[in-house]
């Protein structure tokens, strides 16, 4: 998945698998951090010509309300708490945030980028709207040099190091895509080797430098992760794939059937799908596949599953995957006799819901891993995948 779905993964015995971890993220990393702006204090607050605690109070909760909606998946009432705001205080940097995310988990990009511009000419110093439009650039629309020039800005006026650590990592991210890795290299190096204030930045660090090939510095983070927070299941993952890279198989199976175990027990999020809901999405993302491709796939079946089973982690694979393709690639079958071949793609529910922002986005996810997948049964590789788009 080039979005957040991390690299790829191939497990031998004619299978082969999409994704990584979660979320991210964006395109060189699995992470999907901090897409939600954290809501506003009352002390961060700028209403202009309001003095009553009482009011600064009430809009304080409005706000956090507005982004609850968010990490619950809820846009629709996100938004109705947006325009609520607007209504009231039409040039607030915290308002026009909040609306600006709505607008960009809407599919609105355009709108939400203005939005983010009005909030920071209101207030050059505020970081958040250069963190936000920083990340639509880089994750969604692929304008990294924009993106890259928004999270220098943001260095340039973060007060508080949670700030600056958000704008470097983002900043790394944005050199990778651009193919600048010994900038990036250089970015990241400038987070310092003591323990950050969340995790998740250990993580998301650990990630990045996975992505430049530094195993031992990737291994560094993961392991501060993990130290900071036990059972950190994003850190084991990624001491497995640290694992995975050295060719280290008994190690990296038994951090992939750890994180097994932990993410079975973790809630699904609030928006979950169905079962019955997310085998319809994937009936539908087949249907939607070009008529050529669906005549030759007509003996694959599309299997929706909640997520790897134990035989699977077992053999190798990694338990985040998106995807799987099991079986022999079409351009391998055997036009005389032989052995008969049994192939099916799997779909991972958790996973996809793992990597997406509601219910919208795992409709777009599942599409994009059955491509995926139906692109190994195709015959393609990971590298000509990633070449298309489809990485």
């Amino acid at each position: 998945m080039a979005k957040k779905g991390g690299a790829g993964d191939s497990s031998g015995n004619g299978a082969a698998a999409t994704g990584g971890g979660k979320s991210g993220g964006g395109k060189a990393g699995s992470e999907k951090p901090g897409r939600g702006a954290p809501p506003s204090t009352i002390e961060d607050l700028d209403l202009s010509g309001i003095a009553d605690d009482a009011e600064l109070e009430a809009v304080s909760q409005e706000l956090e309300r507005g982004w609850q909606h968010i990490e619950n998946g809820e846009i629709a009432e996100a938004r109705s708490v947006a325009n609520r705001l607007l209504g009231q205080y039409p040039e607030t940097p915290e308002v026009l945030v909040l609306l600006g995310m709505v607008e960009s988990l809407e599919g609105k990009p355009d709108l939400a980028l203005q939005h983010y511009e009005q909030a920071s000419d209101g207030d050059p110093e505020y970081v958040e709207p250069l963190l936000c439009a920083a990340e639509l650039y880089i994750w969604e629309l692929g304008e990294d040099e924009k993106g890259l020039e928004l999270c220098q800005r943001a260095k340039e006026v973060a007060e508080e190091e949670d700030e600056y650590l958000d704008a470097l990592l983002l900043q790394a991210e944005a050199e990778i895509n651009l193919g600048r890795e010994r900038a990036a290299l250089t970015t990241l190096r400038e987070i310092p080797e003591v323990d950050l204030p969340e995790t998740r930045y250990h993580v998301r660090a650990g990630r990045l430098l996975l992505d430049l090939q530094r195993i031992d510095e990737a291994e560094r983070q993961f392991k501060r992760a993990y130290e900071k927070e036990a059972n950190n299941v994003d850190a084991l993952h990624g001491l497995g794939l640290c694992a995975e890279h050295r060719s280290q198989r008994p190690r990296m199976i038994e951090y992939f059937q750890k994180v097994r175990t932990l993410d079975l027990k973790e809630a699904r999020p609030p928006w979950a799908l169905s079962e019955a809901a997310f085998r319809k999405l994937c009936a539908t993302a087949l249907d939607e596949l070009p008529e050529d491709l669906r005549r030759r796939m007509q003996n694959v079946p599309i299997v929706a599953s909640d997520y790897p089973s134990e035989d699977m982690v077992k053999d190798g694979s990694d338990p985040r995957m998106l995807g799987f393709f099991a079986g022999v690639p079409f351009g391998e079958h055997s036009q005389v006799g032989g052995t008969p071949h049994l192939e099916a793609i799997f779909l991972f529910q958790r996973n996809i819901e793992r990597i997406a922002y509601g219910p919208e986005d795992v409709e777009q996810e599942v599409r994009v891993t059955l491509v995926h997948e139906a692109g190994h049964f195709f015959g393609l590789s990971e590298e000509q995948l990633e070449a298309m788009g489809l990485g």
